[in-house]
Parts: structure tokens; sequence; C-alpha cells
């Protein structure tokens, strides 16, 4: 069983950061959360550096004993390869940071979770695919069971009966 809790995950830690952070000094608070996974024994996978971004709804976090609210905030996300116990000594560490508003430190895999975007000419409409009648497969007329009628079903085999 202790074989089982050392073996490596993978985890994703997306955050958002708070928007009065200048962006000079952004790389470096990125820097800093990759500098703590790396100390604690992490492996970087991936990563995609923070962006300015409107939030779909206002987000509070308590700085200095103060609510303050965000509606924008920088996010961004990191993926590294470590033990369970570090992940979590990880996700406690994050918790204490009042630069982060937000974050989630999950399980995932190590391949490639984006998928590809789709690429269209732009000023030119999308063409819808044209199916011809060659192309359609053709459909068996013949049917091997039928299904009983209504009249051959009766209430007593389809309902359990209560025993007093």
């Amino acid at each position: 069983m202790q074989e089982f809790d050392k073996a490596l995950r993978v985890y994703e830690f997306s955050y958002l950061l708070v928007p009065s952070i200048p962006e000079e000094a952004l790389e470096k608070k990125v820097e800093s959360m990759k500098e703590k996974i790396l100390a604690q024994g992490g492996e970087l996978i991936a990563e995609e550096s923070p962006k300015f971004m409107t939030l779909a709804y206002e987000m509070s976090r308590t700085i200095t004993n103060k609510k303050t609210p965000f509606a924008n905030a920088y996010f961004g996300w990191i993926k590294f390869e470590t033990t369970p116990e570090v992940g979590e000594s990880l996700t406690a560490m994050f918790e204490r940071d009042e630069e982060i508003i937000r974050f989630l430190n999950i399980k995932t895999i190590r391949e490639s979770t984006l998928a590809p975007k789709k690429f269209t000419e732009k000023g030119s409409p999308r063409k819808k695919e044209q199916t011809s009648v060659e192309q359609v497969a053709e459909v068996p007329t013949e049917t091997t069971e039928e299904a009983p009628s209504q009249e051959e079903v009766s209430v007593e085999e389809t309902l359990p009966t209560v025993e007093e």
C-alpha cells in the first residue's frame, strides 16, 4: 500500500492572480510558484503564462483581514508531476498566498488535454458538408424480430405481485 502512495501523479494547478500585480512583476510571481513546486520535488511538464481577463462573476478574497472583490484577474496554469503528499502540501501552501484569488490543483494525465482549434479563413462563410445520394448507406428493409403488440403483453407478466 505504501508503494502505491509513493507513485508519481500528474497535477494541473490553474490559478487566478490578483489584477493589482504589475505586468513587470507577473513573470516573477509565476517563477516563484514554479520554484515552490520544484523545491518540493515536483517535475514541470507544461505551463501557460497568465493572461489578463474579465471574470464571469465577481470573486472575493480576504487579504490582510479585509474582504476584497475582484472583477478581473490573471489566469494561468502549470502542469507538473509529483507524489500525492507533495500535491497536498502545495495546495496548503498556495491557499496561504494572498496574491492568488482562487486556484484548482487537480489530478490529470500527462498528455495534452487541449482540443485542437479549427481554423477557417477570415471573411469566408463556413461551408456545410454536402452528402450525395451515393454516400448514403442502404438501410435493410427486413426486420428479424418484431416487438410484441400491446394486446400480447399482459399485466401479470410485467408487474411483480405483492404477497402479504
